[in-house]
């Protein structure tokens, strides 16, 4: 066999589809391990949070107190919206990062916890505080925190 009959076998297009797939297969498979440990450290991708990261990189992104004062307009609407709480004058306010309360009166212990369900669904992400007191219930003094007397000594 000849010098030159050897090089013609070792530089074949076989050779060279073998080494070509081996290599499309290990970036493949790293891409892929990059793509799962990037979306654990990241979380899951939605159009909320990439709009949210195109508006950061383009320095247009809202910030925490935009955020949540359109969440407490949309807790607000949801409350409004309800056909049962629409009536009730319930506050929605902040109440430090990534909080809302609600303040007002209820009817029933059934009002008040359908308006926690409500404003929860429609906050997302931010926790609500219920402040919201039961009228016949939470508006009435209580005798056992009555101030005792003063006595003398």
């Amino acid at each position: 066999m000849s010098h030159r009959s050897a090089h013609a076998r070792a530089s074949s297009p076989d050779h060279g589809l073998g080494e070509l797939a081996l290599w499309a297969t290990v970036v493949f498979g790293l891409g892929t391990a990059a793509g799962f440990v990037l979306g654990e450290l990241v979380g899951g991708v939605s159009s909320e949070s990439i709009t949210s990261l195109v508006r950061r990189w383009r320095g247009t992104a809202p910030s925490p107190s935009e955020v949540t004062s359109q969440t407490a307009g949309q807790v607000r609407r949801a409350l409004t919206n309800d056909s049962v709480l629409q009536d009730l004058e319930l506050e929605v306010l902040p109440a430090g990062r990534g909080s809302l309360e609600l303040h007002g009166w209820a009817l029933n212990r059934t009002q008040r916890a359908r308006a926690i369900r409500v404003a929860t669904s429609a906050a997302g992400a931010f926790d609500i505080v219920n402040s919201i007191l039961v009228r016949g219930e939470d508006d009435f003094p209580r005798e056992d925190f009555a101030p005792e007397e003063p006595q003398s000594a």
